[in-house]
C-alpha cells in the first residue's frame, strides 16, 4: 500500500508526491520537513526569506476565488521547488507568500547567497508567471522579499506540546524588511549584504528604523547577481599583502615560465578551509597580467554539487560570456561564435560543449553512457589544445571539493590526456583526495603540489600588522588574536574586519585601541556560517560531545568528559573523529589524556549554540564531579 501524506489543516489523505493539499490547498510536508521535526533545538545563526505577492488584497477583491488559488498554488509550488533546490528549509506558509529557512537543520558556508538567489528566481519566476496569468489578475503579478542574517533558536511548531517554531529578532527583522520592498524588490541587511557582497551588486538604500532597535538599520537593495563571483572572500574593508607564501607563488611562477616554453604542469593547491588558497591563486594571476597569458577560469561552489560538470559550465560561461538566463538556443550560438574563429570543426566542438547544459542534446546523437562522457572529453580537450597554440594557456579550477563526481572524473581524464602544453592550477580542501586517482595513480607525470598550512604566530602577527597598517598592534588584540584565532589567515582576516565594524577596534590618532571581551561569532556572518557547516556534517553523538567539551573550556580533560557525557560508550570513536577533522587536538601530557580545541574561535561558536537551559545541565554535571573529587 502507497503511504499517504495527511494534511494538517483538514486531515485529507493526499499521493505522497503532493506538495499541496488536494482538498484545501495547505502546504503539504515533504520527508525531508518531516526529519526537521525531529530535530532537537539550538541556537544558531541562520539566513531567514520572506516572500510574498504584492498587492494580493487588492487582487483577491478584484479576481475570483477559484482562479487566484490555481495561480497562488502554481505560484508557491514553483516557490518552494526553487527554495528546496537551494538547501532552504519551508519554515511556513503565509495566506499570501512564505517563510523559509537556510541553515536549519544543516548549515551551509554560503547559506546567504543560496537565500539571495532563491529570491531572486522566485522574482523571475513570478514576473514569467504573471506574464502568462496576465489576463485571469489583471495586473503584473510580482513577488518581494526580505532577508536577514542572526541567531534564532531553532525548532518547528508543535501544537500538541506549545512549542513555536524558529525564534529570534532576526525573523521579526526579515518581516520587516519584506514590507519594505515594492515589487519586485529584494532588501537585505548589513550582515547578508557583507557575506554576498562578491556574488551579488547591491545598492544602498537609506536607513530605516524598526521597532525595538536602538539605532537605524542599513538596508541594502539586490540588484543582480554577479557574472563572474569574487572568489576572494573579503571584497570590501581591510585587506592584507599576502604573508608567507613567497615560496609558494615562486613555485607556480616557475611554472608559469616553463609554460612560454611550452611544458605543462598539473599543480594541485591543497589546504583546510580559511588557509588561504584563492588568495594566493589571486595573487598568482595578478603577477601574470603582463604576460601573455590566456586564462580559462572555472569554480565549484556548495549550491552546484548536484549539478553534473557545474566546474566546466561555470568556465565555459565566463569565457564565451554566456548568461545563466540565456536558453539553449543562445548559449549554442555563443559557442558556434566562439569557436569558429579557432576551430575548423567548430560546429561539432559546439554541438558537444552544449551537452553541458543540456545533456538531452548531445544523449540523442550519443545514446551510449562511456561515449557521452568521451565526447565531453574531446570537445574540452580540443578547446584546451586550440587555445593553448594560440597562446600559454593556464586552466584554473577552484574549490573542487564542491564538484560532482562526473567533474572529478572528467577532470582526471582531461589531466592524463598526453601532449597538452597547458598549465593546470586545482584548489581543493584537505578532505577531497584528488592528487591520486582510484588505484594511487599519481594524476598527472608532470604533477606538482602545494599544500597550505596556517600560519606560525610571527607571520600571523606580520598579518594583522599589514591589515591595520602599523608595526605596533595593541598587546590585548595580540594576545585575543593568538589565543582564540592562531593563525588561520582568514579568521585572522575576518576577525580584524568583524572588530573594526562593530566599534571595538578603533583607531584614535596614531595608534589602535582594542576593547577586549567581545564575542566574535555574535559579529561575523561568515565565520559562524563556515564552522557551523563544519558542526552540522558531524554525527549527532560526535556534535554533542564537542558541546559538551566547549562547555569545559577550550583545553578539557579526557577523565572529566568522560564523567559527564551522555554518550560514553562512543567518547574515544568521536574524540578520534573530531581530531580527524581538526577541531581538536590531544596534548602531551604525563599525568592523563588532554585535548584542546585548535581555535578558540571554534570553541565560542560550539558553546554559543547550546541552548542555555542545556549548558546549565552541563554545569551542574561538571560541578558534581568537582565536588565529589572535594575541588573547591
Amino acid at each position: 500500500m502507497i503511504p499517504q501524506v495527511q494534511c494538517r489543516q483538514c486531515r485529507n489523505m493526499n499521493r505522497p508526491e503532493s506538495r499541496f493539499c488536494d482538498q484545501c490547498g495547505h502546504f503539504l510536508p515533504s520527508d525531508a520537513d518531516r526529519q526537521h521535526e525531529s530535530l532537537k533545538s539550538e541556537r544558531k545563526h541562520v539566513v531567514v526569506l520572506f516572500s510574498d505577492i504584492c498587492h494580493y488584497r487588492e487582487i483577491i477583491r478584484r479576481v475570483d476565488p477559484e482562479d487566484i488559488r490555481e495561480v497562488t498554488r502554481h505560484l508557491f509550488q514553483e516557490s518552494v521547488n526553487i527554495i528546496e533546490r537551494y538547501g532552504g528549509y519551508i519554515d511556513r506558509m503565509l495566506w499570501d507568500g512564505l517563510m523559509a529557512v537556510f541553515g536549519m537543520p544543516c548549515t551551509h558556508e554560503d547559506d546567504v547567497v543560496r537565500a539571495i538567489r532563491a529570491a531572486l528566481d522566485i522574482r523571475r519566476m513570478a514576473e514569467r508567471l504573471g506574464r502568462a496569468e496576465a489576463g485571469c489578475i489583471g495586473e503584473p503579478l510580482s513577488m518581494r522579499s526580505g532577508i536577514a542574517y542572526g541567531l534564532v533558536v531553532t525548532g518547528v511548531t508543535q501544537k500538541e506540546s506549545g512549542r513555536p517554531g524558529l525564534t529570534g529578532d532576526t525573523v521579526n527583522l526579515a518581516a520587516r524588511l519584506r514590507d519594505l520592498a515594492s515589487p519586485g524588490e529584494v532588501l537585505a541587511e548589513s550582515g547578508t549584504f557583507s557575506s554576498a557582497a562578491g556574488f551579488f551588486r547591491f545598492e544602498a538604500l537609506p536607513a530605516v528604523a524598526v521597532k525595538g532597535r536602538e539605532a537605524p538599520i542599513a538596508v541594502f537593495r539586490v540588484a543582480d547577481a554577479v557574472v563572474r563571483p569574487e572568489k576572494v572572500r573579503r571584497v570590501h574593508g581591510l585587506k592584507t599583502r599576502l604573508i608567507a607564501r613567497g615560496r609558494e607563488l615562486k613555485q607556480m611562477r616557475d611554472a608559469a615560465l616553463r609554460l612560454h616554453r611550452q611544458a605543462g604542469t598539473v599543480l594541485t593547491i591543497c589546504g583546510d578551509a580559511g588557509t588561504g588558497k584563492s588568495r594566493l591563486i589571486a595573487e598568482f594571476k595578478a603577477s601574470t597580467r603582463r604576460s601573455r597569458i590566456c586564462w580559462l577560469d572555472g569554480y565549484a561552489y556548495t549550491y552546484t554539487r548536484a549539478v553534473p560538470y557545474y566546474p566546466f559550465i561555470d568556465m565555459l560561461n565566463r569565457f564565451f560570456d554566456i548568461d545563466e538566463a540565456d536558453g539553449d538556443t543562445v548559449i549554442l550560438q555563443k559557442l558556434h561564435a566562439g569557436l569558429g574563429r579557432w576551430v575548423a570543426d567548430g560546429d561539432t566542438v559546439a554541438s558537444y560543449l552544449a551537452g553541458f547544459y543540456t545533456p538531452s542534446s548531445l544523449e540523442t546523437v550519443v545514446s551510449d553512457q562511456e561515449v557521452f562522457k568521451s565526447r565531453l572529453q574531446q570537445a574540452v580537450t580540443c578547446l584546451l589544445s586550440v587555445l593553448s597554440r594560440k597562446a600559454p594557456t593556464i586552466v584554473c579550477l577552484e574549490d573542487l571539493h564542491w564538484a560532482d563526481p562526473s567533474s572529478l572524473s572528467l577532470i582526471r581524464c582531461i589531466l592524463r590526456e598526453p601532449g597538452l602544453p597547458l598549465m593546470f592550477v586545482i584548489s581543493y580542501r584537505s578532505s577531497l583526495n584528488f592528487a591520486h586517482g582510484e588505484n594511487g595513480e599519481r594524476v598527472s607525470h608532470a604533477w606538482e603540489h602545494i599544500h597550505l598550512r596556517d600560519l606560525d604566530v610571527a607571520a600571523s602577527r606580520a598579518m594583522a600588522q599589514s591589515l591595520i597598517g602599523t608595526r605596533a598592534i595593541p598587546e590585548a588584540l595580540d594576545h585575543y588574536l593568538t589565543s582564540r584565532v592562531a593563525g588561520n589567515p582568514f579568521f585572522i582576516e575576518e576577525v580584524i574586519n568583524a572588530l573594526i565594524d562593530a566599534g571595538r577596534l578603533k583607531r584614535i590618532g596614531n595608534r589602535w585601541h582594542f576593547e577586549d571581551m567581545v564575542a566574535i561569532p555574535d559579529l561575523s556572518s561568515t565565520i559562524n556560517s563556515i564552522i557551523h557547516s563544519r558542526l552540522d556534517r558531524l554525527g549527532r553523538n560526535a556534535k554533542a560531545i564537542l558541546q559538551e567539551a566547549a562547555v569545559i573550556g577550550r583545553v578539557f580533560h579526557l577523565t572529566l568528559l568522560r564523567r559527564i557525557t551522555d554518550f560514553p560508550e562512543v567518547l574515544t570513536a568521536c574524540l578520534d573523529q573530531l581530531a580527524g577533522q581538526g577541531l581538536i587536538r590531544r596534548q602531551a601530557d604525563p599525568h592523563e589524556p588532554v585535548y584542546r580545541f585548535n581555535y578558540g574561535i571554534v570553541q565560542e561558536v560550539v558553546y554559543n549554540g547550546i541552548l542555555k537551559k542545556e549548558r546549565r545541565t552541563i554545569y551542574e554535571k561538571i560541578a558534581r564531579v568537582l565536588e565529589s573529587d572535594g575541588r573547591p
